[in-house]
């Protein structure tokens, strides 16, 4: 069956039978609600694509015939429903169903059918019903999950059901399928072969992960069939794969037993990463996520990772509601779960490592349960001094269970768990546990989802009104898709990520979403609780990216967004963000914003390595606007590709539109950055920057004005500023100023135990921020200081408060008016302004931001040294890397400056005391 990517607005009417389905239709209308009270225009406009979201976008299914290993045939209901492909290609998890997961009103509907004495044929198709409804159910929060978060993704789900009817003596009686687990591998094997074949499934298209019931090897196994079907096809691209993949001899022992078209394409994939130009990849490998080969690191923790993050972030949130825009999420955060009791229902690897990581952050877990394979029922312990987590995992896994653990009692009813007196309530088993029927017996605080459909909209309302504050899945099973995302982009990149360099893109994600998007646009802005927000963030995209994408079917013209893509090394970039976002004026505008931290601060940094950074930055930008427009055929296929002045000239006629605005929010890259290669690179896109502009402002201020740049070292060094000002008659001072920026972004970013540390650090800062500027301001009767770095607008109320009344001139102002002018000039749609991070920090450390770090930091040197050392940052750097031939900053465990003639540097664990004067 072909999967249309576009959806139908001929709309069925259906009798849904799955209550599951049912309380998650209950969800979208109550946030479709809320859009419709909190923001009546934009529903307006839209008001015909959101029953849109009612119905699947497509549904295959199919009777799988499968041989168990006795030989014996049984068939198997399977079925895949893509929801929603606004965004994207769907993505979703793959699950084997039995029937005791479909829970109480699946058995309740059964036994009607079997009263009813319903033909086996009959009752059959009733059940493939509900579990058909099950998936779409699940696919649908999948969708939510994935426009929250402002993945390029849509929702999709496959589920294979493991329940067979048998009719004995007149009577139906509906039972399990047990499987082994080479069996299962089999099934998967089959499985991705049949969906690729038949188109379902791909890179491109449909891209499975494990869900409930499945793991990495099934996985894996899905990614053979697959790349064996793609072999038979011959659509594998890449040079030399297919014919390796040809070869394999396709004998009944390599099809049973081990991995031999997956092992063929990981090996290929290692070997062109090895010995290749960088250019080549198998970005097939991405067609199944969660794979043990050319799999992604910390893929299987890093849902709980990211749940139990969430669930911090909640606590601090609930108790410091006011100080949202300073809660962090990772390694910066406060801990503000230490001392707290939580309950976990669900014990497989989601609540096992979300136990672990309660544990490690001094949480207190009182409670788990799991479905006990051998016992064939759950089993739920209880220690009300707190489990010992470690031993508890080690005891399940040599018994393969959590039954008999001689530290905790066995509850007699494992549903009291849910009941049970706790702070944090932590589901992560199946879906519908928190319904109309338990709901007010809830004692904890705090119910987190981790778990698609964990709480009915029934049992939500209930928990709402005992005041019990929520984390609903779309919000806190989010890590998982985020990484199964970032394996698809290693797998198209070639590339080997580490799981810290993963975990923090996840939490970067995580954190600029939930604090921008749903506390600040929604929570705080309308008054409604987060997990309503996070349902109307996600409808909002998807039904605003359907009108851009899709209207041209029912409307002449489809709006598309003004792009404006705001590039910077780190905090200078946020604040012009997040100013920009709350100063235009609504309209279809995305914001774009990308923060290369990984080589922050730019301002010590060559023309060279300035120009290498910028264009890789506007290519990331250009690449996401693709995306955003790829209904652009023409502009995809051909324009990158014809004459830079025809062109111009396309552009000129009108035919190809100048709607992507790059604001460089960084004066040292607006200075140095060369223009011409960039206009002629990327002809279509309005490159902006704060120098123009501020020097144009500085020329009106009155002619007696004694003005001042501040600046980093690339900034001051070009001259722009004191060339620009002096031609105009000025009188002006500059200096260079490279502990600030370093300074701003410490400032913002740094967390601390005690309120004692933070009045240290601020101290220390506020010393150097007078050491570096008082001579320079003072002796030179500055009036007027320009900000010449985006980053020390964070510094602006400090300097004022040290200085007395300065005026300001500053760069984040004058970019932001520049914006504002250019967007008078282009034609504004109604839509969603929102706003998104492009890409995060890739992996490693900058050697001059770890040198500025250390002397910021050093409780050896004045607040004079760290100026005059600062102002030495490249020649430091010189003599360190002289001494230690070869070494990268990443290789550098410790850098302390002890005195103000040395540095002691210590890297694999040896440590060298350099001189800084040698000739001294």
């Amino acid at each position: 069956m072909g999967i249309s990517m576009y959806p139908s607005f001929r709309l069925k009417k259906r009798e849904i039978t799955n209550t599951l389905l049912k309380s998650i239709h209950n969800r979208l209308d109550e946030a479709i609600d809320t859009i419709r009270e909190k923001d009546p225009v934009f529903y307006k406009n839209c008001n015909k694509l959101f029953a849109l979201l009612k119905q699947p976008q497509s549904v295959w299914e199919r009777h799988l015939e499968f041989y168990k290993d006795t030989g014996q045939k049984i068939v198997l209901y399977s079925s895949v429903v893509f929801h929603n492909t606004a965004l994207g290609p769907p993505k979703g998890g793959v699950m084997l169903i039995t029937p005791q997961i479909l829970g109480k009103d699946f058995f309740k509907t059964f036994d009607s059918f079997r009263d009813q004495r319903a033909s086996v044929e009959e009752t059959w198709k009733s059940c493939c019903k509900w579990v058909t409804e099950e998936i779409e159910a699940l696919s649908i929060v999948t969708t939510l999950k994935l426009a929250l978060y402002s993945l390029p993704l849509g929702g999709g789900m496959c589920g294979v059901f493991l329940g067979e009817l048998k009719d004995i003596n007149g009577e139906i009686f509906l039972q399990s399928i047990e499987l082994a687990n080479d069996e299962k591998q089999r099934l998967f094997r089959e499985i991705g072969y049949l969906l690729t074949m038949e188109g379902i499934m791909g890179y491109n298209t449909y891209s499975p992960g494990p869900d409930l019931g499945t793991d990495e090897a099934m996985m894996d196994s899905m990614a053979d069939g697959h790349f064996r079907a793609l072999a038979e096809m011959e659509e594998i691209k890449e040079k030399g794969l297919l014919e390796r993949l040809k070869n394999i001899r396709d004998s009944e022992i390599i099809w049973t037993s081990g991995m031999p078209y997956l092992k063929v394409a990981d090996e290929f994939s290692k070997n062109i990463r090895k010995y290749g130009d960088g250019k080549q990849s198998v970005p097939e490998l991405g067609a199944v996520t969660s794979k043990t080969y050319s799999g992604l690191e910390g893929r299987t923790e890093a849902t709980a990772f990211a749940a139990v993050e969430i669930t911090n972030f909640l606590v601090w949130y609930n108790e410091n509601p006011k100080d949202y825009l300073k809660v962090r999420i990772g390694r910066e955060r406060k801990n503000y779960l230490e001392g707290k009791t939580v309950v976990i229902q669900g014990f497989g690897k989601a609540g096992l490592n979300a136990a672990r990581y309660f544990s490690l952050m001094g949480a207190k877990v009182v409670a788990v349960s799991e479905y006990d394979q051998k016992q064939k029922k759950i089993v739920a312990i209880y220690n009300i001094q707190g489990l010992n987590i470690p031993a508890l995992v080690e005891y399940r896994e040599k018994r393969g269970s959590i039954y008999m653990f001689e530290e905790a009692k066995i509850y007699e009813d494992p549903c009291q768990l849910l009941e049970e007196k706790a702070d944090i309530l932590f589901l992560a088993a199946i879906e519908n546990q928190i319904t109309v029927y338990n709901a007010f017996n809830i004692q904890a605080n705090y119910v987190v989802s981790a778990v698609n459909g964990g709480i009915t909209q029934e049992g939500y309302h209930i928990l709402r009104e005992n005041r019990k504050i929520i984390g609903s899945d779309s919000i806190v099973k989010s890590g998982g898709i985020i990484a199964s995302y970032l394996e698809k982009i290693q797998n198209a990149q070639n590339d080997t990520w580490e799981k810290n360099y993963v975990f923090e893109d996840i939490i970067a994600r995580i954190e600029n979403v939930l604090k921008n998007n749903v506390i600040k646009n929604q929570v705080e802005k309308h008054g409604m609780d987060m997990s309503l927000a996070g349902d109307v963030v996600a409808i909002r995209r998807i039904v605003s990216t359907t009108e851009a994408k899709y209207l041209q079917r029912v409307k002449k013209a489809a709006k598309k967004p003004i792009i404006i893509g705001i590039f910077d090394s780190g905090l200078g970039g946020i604040i012009v963000a997040e100013k920009l976002n709350k100063m235009l004026s609504e309209g279809n505008i995305k914001l774009l914003l990308l923060t290369d931290k990984a080589n922050f601060p730019f301002g010590q940094k060559t023309q060279d390595e300035i120009n290498k950074i910028a264009f890789q930055a506007i290519y990331e930008i250009n690449e996401r606007c693709r995306n955003i427009k790829k209904s652009n055929v023409f502009f995809n296929k051909v324009f990158n590709k014809i004459p830079y002045l025809m062109k111009c000239l396309l552009m000129k006629l009108g035919i190809v539109s100048r709607d992507i605005i790059v604001c460089f929010a960084c004066n040292t890259v607006d200075t140095l950055v060369d223009r011409q290669r960039l206009r002629k690179r990327f002809p279509h896109i309005q490159f902006i920057g704060p120098v123009q502009n501020t020097i144009a402002k500085i020329k009106k201020l009155p002619m007696e004005a004694k003005i001042g740049v501040i600046g980093t070292v690339g900034t001051i060094k070009s001259g722009i500023y004191e060339k620009h000002i002096r031609e105009a008659g000025y009188s002006v001072i500059v200096k260079s100023t490279p502990l600030l920026a370093v300074l701003s972004e410490m400032l913002y970013k740094k967390s601390f135990d005690t309120e004692e540390m933070q009045k240290a650090f601020y101290r220390i800062a506020r010393e150097i921020i007078q050491a570096n500027l008082e001579e320079f301001i003072k002796c030179n009767r500055i009036s007027h200081i320009c900000l010449a770095c985006t980053h020390y607008d964070y510094l602006k109320a400090t300097i004022k408060d040290i200085f007395g009344e300065l005026q300001f001139i500053s760069t984040v102002e004058t970019v932001i008016d520049e914006v504002k002018n250019l967007l008078k000039r282009l034609p504004l749609q109604l839509g969603e302004r929102e706003l998104e991070f492009v890409k995060m920090a890739k992996k490693g450390r900058d050697f001059d931001r770890l040198i500025l770090e250390e002397i910021i930091l050093s409780q050896y040197l004045t607040p004079n040294e760290k100026v005059r050392f600062g102002e030495m940052e490249n020649q430091i750097k010189g003599i360190i890397q002289n001494k230690l031939a070869e070494t990268r900053a990443e290789e550098i465990e410790d850098i302390k400056f002890f005195d103000s003639k040395s540095v002691k540097v210590k890297s694999y664990g040896k440590e060298w005391v350099i001189s800084l004067f040698p000739r001294d």
